[in-house]
């Protein structure tokens, strides 16, 4: 990303914040237009009801004099402060029209919610949840159907004592053939295809930004699996995906074992 992203005085914050008690999560892109806009009239509307709320762009802004030491330190506060708020809210709204349906970070948020009502049931909260989905009528399918292929994930221990080993892909806009000349030779690319089934410690290709594979990012963090993205371009990651992987990988040009970039873990 060109410009770093922190909270306005994150352990102030972080504490003012998290003491609030029963408050809706607003999920959405708040950079673009229609995203601002969307955002602007939900946060209108649910004060007008009476509901309280915690909306993600009140706490952050952009800067561009943040060290690469601190932008970590900032956009793991960040992801710490959004997922701790999910958890926690009653009812949650997600923003996957317009622009919003690719934003990177609520797809990763909707995949934790996901998780986190199937995996908390002892948690008070999941018993009255509520995940509110705005959707372009002709993605609103799409979005159910990926709930429910979650149901039938399963996870399993690598065999591989190399663990980047296995790629996954989804929606490619290449064919596998026109990808492997670009791989090292210890990678095997595989498709993600329901009922999912994936090894241990899984590395994802994000070049062609498939919505279901960052939904299974933020699905695996809630439940506490590690996870890795690779890319063939410069592909510059989103705040929750840097924050919540183990690393990336810049396939193209490198070493047979990857290069990992912001190193987190």
């Amino acid at each position: 990303m060109s410009e770093s992203v922190k909270l306005v005085d994150l352990k102030r914050v972080i504490s003012e914040v998290i003491s609030k008690e029963s408050e809706d999560y607003i999920a959405s892109g708040f950079f673009k237009p229609d995203q601002i806009a969307f955002v602007e009239q939900l946060e209108k509307d649910l004060y007008g009801m009476g509901r309280a709320f915690y909306s993600p762009r009140n706490y952050v802004v952009k800067t561009t004099d943040l060290s690469d030491q601190r932008r970590m330190f900032n956009i793991r506060g960040i992801l710490d402060l959004n997922c701790k708020k999910i958890k926690a809210a009653p009812k949650i709204y997600f923003n996957f029209t317009g622009s919003s349906k690719d934003d990177i970070g609520t797809l990763f948020e909707y995949g934790y919610a996901l998780a986190d009502r199937s995996a908390d049931r002892s948690n008070p909260v999941y018993h009255h949840r509520e995940l509110v989905l705005f959707t372009d009528s002709t993605i609103s399918t799409e979005f159910e159907n990926y709930a429910e292929m979650l149901e039938d994930i399963s996870i399993h221990n690598s065999l591989s004592e190399n663990l980047f080993d296995l790629l996954y892909y989804r929606n490619m806009d290449r064919t596998e053939d026109e990808v492997k000349p670009f791989l090292p030779s210890n990678y095997t690319l595989r498709e993600l295809t329901t009922p999912m089934e994936l090894e241990s410690n899984p590395v994802f290709l994000i070049d062609d930004r498939p919505r279901f594979m960052f939904i299974i990012m933020g699905y695996l963090y809630r439940l506490g699996k590690k996870y890795w993205t690779a890319s063939l371009r410069d592909f510059g990651s989103n705040i929750m995906i840097a924050a919540s992987s183990s690393g990336h990988i810049k396939l193209n040009g490198l070493p047979m074992d990857g290069s990992r970039m912001n190193e987190i873990n």
